[in-house]
């Protein structure tokens, strides 16, 4: 069932002890950082409890650098089901830790931001799911703004973290197999898999027009389009690393999934990591995922056969899991 949701700083209730009608303006300071448009002249509440008396910083929307206000919401249709176990109802505000603070440059005023940081945040009270809103087309972010504003890391840097995901799922691949990457970039994992393990049939998936030539140049059969509208294929294997948490329909993914894989489904995701705050700006992650959830969300098609936790700088930059699940038989 969707609804309408409406977005903004209730200025009346306190977000860590919950008080009503406990805010007080009580200062400014300006904000700047790489990401940001122009500086912002941040707004300093106060909670007036008194065992609390935090100090708090609201969220100003991405779009002109102005409060999510009652005055200025961000109206969308929001649907408060679960996108990993399915779950009704049961998406909760994220809350940060007592130790995300963001402090003002001349480091004399410390406040909290808003749930993580973000009015966008939540996660699901029955798996503990982790679900990012994007005001916009995730889809379209990806093909037009995602490579533009983040970038590919460094080759050799790529190269070590995915030779240590490529060890912990290479068992499962033999050298016949027919395999589709997802998410391919500029090839480099669907090479490493060719000149290492010797498969011949490897095929990639890449919105990104100019990062789709590079697989092209490579050698691999390209599909230039979303995993979800490729018809009329199968493969024993489809590998889907760090793109997961890009794909906002986890369930339709699955679905489409149950309908391409011969044999392995193998994937690697950006975990809660202990509740740390997501980027502040948009980053293209629309999730972060726990075993369980990944669980709950592929047990109908899946089995989990391998699981592996890859801590931070092993399998990327920050701490990662890695899955191998096998199709069921029907």
């Amino acid at each position: 069932m969707h609804s309408k949701k409406t977005f903004y700083f209730n200025p009346n209730k306190c977000i860590i002890c919950r008080e009503e009608s406990s805010y007080r303006h009580v200062g400014n300071f300006e904000l700047n950082a790489p990401w940001m448009p122009s500086p912002y002249d941040m707004l300093i509440y106060q909670c007036q409890t008194d065992n609390c008396m935090k100090r708090f910083v609201p969220l100003r929307s991405a779009s002109g650098g102005r409060l999510l206000d009652e005055e200025h919401p961000i109206t969308i249709e929001w649907n408060n089901n679960c996108h990993a176990c399915g779950e009704v109802d049961s998406y909760l505000e994220y809350r940060t830790p007592e130790n995300d603070i963001i402090t003002s440059p001349d480091g004399k005023i410390e406040c909290w931001y808003y749930g993580l940081g973000l009015y966008d945040v939540y996660a699901c009270s029955s798996c503990g799911h982790v679900f990012r809103f994007y005001n916009g087309d995730v889809e379209e972010y990806h093909r037009e703004k995602y490579r533009e504003e983040f970038g590919i890391f460094d080759k050799e840097e790529r190269m070590q973290l995915l030779m240590n995901s490529l060890a912990a799922a290479k068992d499962f691949i033999d050298p016949d197999n027919t395999i589709l990457e997802v998410g391919s970039g500029d090839g480099m994992l669907s090479s490493t898999i060719r000149e290492t393990l010797g498969i011949k049939n490897i095929n990639c998936c890449e919105l990104d027009p100019n990062l789709v030539k590079k697989c092209e140049d490579l050698g691999f059969k390209t599909f230039n389009q979303s995993i979800l509208d490729i018809k009329n294929h199968t493969f024993d294997i489809v590998i889907a690393m760090d793109v997961l948490e890009h794909i906002v329909d986890l369930q339709q993914f699955r679905d489409k999934m149950e309908e391409l894989v011969n044999k392995y489904l193998i994937l690697q995701v950006p975990t809660a990591r202990t509740g740390d705050c997501p980027a502040i700006k948009f980053d293209g992650h629309s999730h972060y995922f726990n075993p369980y959830s990944m669980s709950k969300l592929f047990e109908k098609s899946f089995d989990i056969v391998h699981f592996q936790v890859g801590e931070k700088n092993e399998f990327a930059r920050g701490k990662e899991l890695l899955f191998v699940l096998q199709k069921k038989e029907n």
